[in-house]
This record gives structure tokens, sequence and C-alpha cells, in this order.
């Protein structure tokens, strides 16, 4: 044994020393990581990986020109995954051109009918009119997915001005004939968005078929397409014939209510009218009724601004009981019920505002201040009250500390000089000035839709096209102010792009964002200086990478988002899997109390509740912008979105949808669903509050 031990001593002592062991590889990038820097190049190599579903994903939310090259090339490969995620990119905004449409034609008649559903929601987003014989075929010949795809793609195509033709019209009316309650919805979602309705006696007689379907939905979207005027040779269809848009007020939907509110209000005819003001009258102390109510008060102010049509004092003395009955209610309501009484005899006051005998301002008590203020400067805006009392009670109001008074009194001065009175220079331009992006913006906004008006028709010489009352000043401080916020907000950038082009400022602003970090600010960039001289740059890449979001993705779980309102608690799962980067801000928002206190500013019955604005504007944010991060995920009743002003703009603002909206997928980044609290969802208003939001354990 000790001879073995020596003959293999010298060999050990002669053994090299065994080499420390190779570090491991670097672990890949997560895919979110290379997404987030917005560059197409950085994700064509995991296409071909284990985690290529992903990578072709994020190719479409990028959206570049590599992202477009690398996506086409594996559309022609047949692979379905990119047709998606083309879509994604021209749903963003994206320059994909014609040629993704060709290849996915080319590619319909070799298509598996598993694939046919994914191809035909491509085609919605990607098509033209070429696209409408294939879809055809699918509505009529596809498995049931392909069909409901079919349908919701015809009626996107719609929605971006493709005419249907009679072969579309006669699909759709034999197809609205099923038991398959989706494709019952598509069907009237097409219909619904069709650009000029033509008579056509199976689509009417369908629709009145789909008005009694079981979904609330799909009745909805039909008293929506029957309140078309519908034209033939010689002949037009009056919906009002039909007799039906009345008595669905009646239904127990508050979705399908504000459907028929709609299309009463779009007749604008007294009978109209007095159907929906005795309605209101009849069902004032319904909690139920709410949302019906407040639409018919708000939408009647809007009908007669639109109109110009003098409220009959029979309305007068109608809209009068509203408020007073609604006004004697609230002093012996419970809590719960006092602000929504509040705000029923707030609107209905400012309707009355119509009254030849009207002084303000406009009084509502049980209500915020901010609340009356701004109604009061609107109902100026619209040329309301005494001539003399005008100008000293906006003088007050465009002071008012709250930025949402301040923003209508900002829209008030646009609505007075349609009537031809003019204001001071200097206030047109500490409206431009002002520190809230929501004052510079509605100013913004309205004097570009004046610019653009046809009481400014467009003539040869640039004094004759722009509005009398603008001057140098005015240019000017749009140019400034444009420049200021290039970078740091968005929103309010892109509104004054639109601002600048349609009142001939100078082009600098403009051109500074064309290779701007945010993709948003580069199309704007881009269409103002296209309208400023004639000329398209093109699409213009970056200068440089945009900034990284502040809170780091954790795309491992679920989290379980809790809002505690004054109405009630609602609980929503949040999936960071389908959009890391806006569930960790929301997460990160909600744990530092960013929520707590906020109001739900926005709320359009039958579509959708929003909030998380700071300043309960609107135009608020967390002082960060998000990528666009939209999925498969469908934005279906209870559907949680992230609100955005174009692409890469989202923030802090999200939504919750009352009702399925096929036009905001692909679009949107969708981030989660209720789980709990539905029903109290459908109960929130304008200035209902976030009382405390919590991330569960």
């Amino acid at each position: 044994m000790l001879r073995r031990l020596l003959v293999l001593a010298p060999l050990i002592a002669c053994t090299r020393p065994a080499s420390p062991p190779a570090p491991a590889p670097a672990p890949a990038p997560a895919i979110h990581d290379l997404e987030v820097t917005r560059s197409g190049e950085a994700l064509v190599e995991r296409t071909r990986g284990p985690d290529a579903d992903a990578a072709i994903a994020a190719l479409g939310r990028v959206g570049d020109p590599a992202a477009i090259r690398e996506l086409l090339a594996l559309l022609e490969r047949g692979d379905p995954r990119a047709a998606r995620a083309l879509a994604t990119a021209a749903a963003l905004g994206g320059d994909v051109g014609p040629e993704a449409e060709a290849k996915l034609l080319a590619l319909w008649p070799t298509r598996a009918p598993a694939d046919l559903a994914t191809y035909a929601e491509a085609l919605g987003h990607l098509g033209a009119a070429a696209s409408l014989p294939s879809l055809l075929d699918a509505l009529r010949r596809g498995p049931p997915d392909a069909r409901t795809a079919a349908a919701l793609a015809l009626g996107k195509l719609g929605k971006r001005g493709v005419e249907f033709t009679d072969h579309t019209r006669d699909a759709l009316a034999r197809a609205a004939v099923t038991d398959d309650p989706e494709l019952a919805l598509a069907v009237a979602f097409a219909l619904v968005h069709e650009p000029a309705a033509k008579l056509h006696a199976g689509i009417s007689r369908q629709l009145e078929t789909l008005v009694r379907a079981p979904d609330p939905k799909t009745r909805a979207l039909a008293v929506t397409a029957l309140a078309k005027p519908r034209t033939a040779p010689g002949r037009t269809f009056d919906p009002r014939e039909l007799g039906i848009h009345a008595p669905l007020l009646a239904d127990p939907d508050y979705r399908v209510r504000a459907a028929a509110v709609s299309a009463l209000l779009a007749f604008s005819d007294d009978a109209s009218i007095h159907s929906l003001l005795t309605w209101t009258l009849r069902e004032l102390a319904s909690p139920a009724a709410t949302h019906t109510v407040l639409a018919i008060l708000a939408g009647l102010e809007d009908m007669y601004e639109r109109t110009g049509d003098p409220i009959t004092p029979e309305h007068l003395q109608l809209v009068a009981q509203i408020s007073a009955d609604a006004s004697a209610t609230v002093a012996k309501a419970p809590a719960s019920e006092r602000t929504r009484l509040a705000r029923i005899a707030c609107q209905a006051r400012a309707l009355h505002a119509r009254s030849p005998d009207w002084r303000p301002p406009l009084a509502c008590d049980d209500l915020p201040a901010h609340v009356p203020a701004a109604l009061t400067a609107e109902r100026i805006g619209h040329g309301l009250g005494p001539a003399a009392e005008r100008r000293p009670q906006l003088d007050r109001l465009r002071r008012d500390p709250d930025p949402r008074v301040r923003a209508a009194a900002a829209g008030a001065f646009i609505g007075l000089l349609r009537r031809g009175v003019d204001l001071p220079d200097a206030w047109y331009l500490e409206a431009l000035a002002d520190r809230s992006p929501a004052v510079a913006g509605a100013f913004a906004e309205a004097l570009a839709a004046l610019a653009s008006d046809t009481m400014f028709p467009l003539r040869d010489t640039l004094a004759a096209r722009t509005p009398p009352f603008v001057t140098d000043a005015i240019r000017t401080a749009l140019v400034d102010r444009a420049r200021d916020d290039l970078s740091r907000e968005p929103e309010l950038y892109t509104t004054l792009t639109t601002t600048i082009s349609a009142l001939h400022a100078a082009p600098a602003p403009c051109t500074a964002g064309l290779r701007h970090s945010n993709p948003a600010v580069r199309a704007a960039a881009r269409t103002c200086i296209t309208t400023l001289t004639g000329a398209d740059p093109g699409p213009q890449l970056p200068a440089s990478p945009p900034p990284r979001p502040p809170h780091a993705p954790q795309p491992i779980k679920k989290f379980r988002w809790r809002l505690t309102t004054n109405r009630g608690v609602v609980d929503i799962d949040l999936d960071p899997r389908a959009a890391p980067w806006n569930v960790a801000s929301l997460v990160a928002l909600t744990r530092a109390g960013f929520y707590d206190g906020l109001t739900f500013h926005r709320v359009v019955p039958g579509f959708v509740v929003q909030g998380g604005d700071p300043e309960g504007t609107g135009w608020g944010g967390p002082g960060y912008t998000l990528p666009s991060e939209p999925s498969s995920a469908r934005f279906t009743r209870g559907a949680v979105g992230i609100a955005d002003a174009g692409k890469d703009t989202g923030g802090s603002q999200f939504f919750i949808m009352h009702a399925r909206a096929p036009h905001l997928e692909s679009r949107y980044t969708h981030v989660g669903h209720v789980t709990a609290g539905m029903e109290i969802v459908d109960t929130l208003l304008i200035g209902d509050t976030i009382l405390h939001a919590q991330i569960l354990p």
C-alpha cells in the first residue's frame, strides 16, 4: 500500500492546480428592460429565442423602423404573432404603411382556421377597402372567433372612414341573426361605425332585434346604430319613425338608457326633449337613474349650444321643477344621497341659466366651490347672463385659485370671441402662461378650434385666414410656451403645436420636437411642420433614448389593488406580466399615498370612469411618463387601463370600463381587472373621491 502511495506522490506533485471555474454568463436582459429603450434593434435577436412571444409583442409596442422591418419579415414567413404586433404598432401611430395589409391579404388563403381571428383582428388596424372581401369571407364562413373578429374589424375600418359596400351590409345583416352574444355585439359595433349609413331593410330589421338582446352593451350599440339617419336614392329614413328611443329610457340597464339619451339628443326636436325632461322629473328620486339624469341635463346644454336654438318656456319650466325638486330633497336625504341630489340640482340650475332672467354667478349648495364656479364660466362663454356682467364675472373667475375654474374661464374667452366680444390681450397671454397645463391647454385647444371654424374660411392670404384678434404677442406666447413645455409636458406640447400650425406661428418649437425622445411629441412636431410648410419631413428617429421610468418592474406576480372610495370599495387585480412598467408605477404611487384624496374627474355613463389626476383637470400626472404597453387583453366591463394623450404619455391616470370597448384594444395599456365592487364603479360620479388606495398583502 505504501509503495502505491509513493508511486502516486510524484504524479500528484506534478499535476497542475485546477483553474478557477469560468464565471457564469450574465443573464440576458429582461424583455421589458430592452423594450423601454424603444429600440427595435435591441429586440430583434430575441425573436428567435425562448422568449420570442414577449419579444415580438415588444417590437409592436416599440414600432420604430427596425421593429417594423423585423415584424414584416416575420409576417412574410406566416407568423401570426407578427400580425398582432403590427396591428399594435399601427394603433400606436407607427409608420407601418400599406405593405402590412398586402402581406396579410396574400397570406389569407393559406391560413389555418385557428389563425383567422388573429389576421382578421390585425386587418382592423392595418387594412383599408382592399381588406373588405377577406373580412366578409371570414364573417360568412369562418369559425366563431373569426366571425366575431371580422365584424369588429369592419367596425374599426368604418371608424377610420372606410366605406361599406352593399355586400358588407348584406353580410352584417345575415350575421346579426345569431345566438352567439359575442358576434351580436360585434355586428352592432360594426353598424354603429358605418361611415355613411345606407337604407337597408335587413340591417334595420336586425338592429330592431338586437335592441332586445340579452347583453346590455349589445342593446346600447343597437340603439346608437338605430339613431343614425339612413339614406337611399330619393329617400332618407328618419329613425324617429321607429318610435323606440323614448321607451328605451325604461331599460333596466343604465348603459342602454345612456345610448337612448344620446339618440334623443341627436334628434333635438321638441318631442324628444320633452320625453327626456319628463322622464327626469319622474325618476329624480331613483339612485339608479342618476347617470341618466345627469347625462340628460348636461347633454341638453351641449345640444342648445350646438344648435343655437333657444329653450322653450315649457321646457324651461320643467328644468326649474327638476332643480326645485332635487334641492328640496337634499336637506332631508341621507348623507350617501346628498351629493348625488346636489349635483342634479346644480346641473339643472346650469341648464336653467338659459332663461333670459339669469344673472351670474351660479349657486350650488352642498358641492365644492369650484363646481358652480366652473359652470358659471361656461355659461358666460355661452353668452348667457346680462352682457354688462359677463366681463367682471369672468375677470374674477380667471384669477380663481382652482385650475379647474381658470381652465373653464379660459375656454369662455373663446366662447365670447365666437360671439364677437373682444377681451383684453393680457387675459389671453396670462392664460397661455398659467402654471397649470390645463389652463394653457384649454385656451390653446379652443383657440385652434376657433381658427379652423367656418367663420374664418381659408383664403389666399395669411391675413384672411387668421382670426382678427390673434396678435403677434399671442403667437409669440404660444411659441414660448411650446418651447418651455417640450421637455416636461408632452400632452400640452402636442396641443400647442396644433394651435401654432392653425395660427401660422413660428415653427421653431415644432422643429425642435422632431427628434424628441417621446414618439407623441415627434408625431405632433411632424404634423405641425407639414401643416406650416406643406412638406412632410417624414418620420424622425429620436436624438436620445427616452428616460427610464423611476419605478422598476416586478413582473413575477399579480398585485391586489384596493380603492376605498366615498361610494364603497373596489378591488382590482393588477397583472405586471402584461404591463410591467405601468403596474410598477401604480404600485409605487399607491404605496407613497399618491392616490389618497384624488377625485374621479371624468365619467361617461355606459363607457368609462377615470381618475388619478392630482389636479382633477384631466391634464395632470405624477411628473413622469410611461411607455405604452398594449397587449392582447380585451377592454371588457371591469377592465382597468392607463389613460394617455398619445403613445408613451401615460402616467398616474387610469380608467375603469363600464362596458366592452373594442376600439381601445391594441391601443391602450391594460393593467388589470375589477374583481369586486363593480357595482360601486357603476355609481361613481364626477367629483367622487378615492379616500385611500392600498396594495393588499
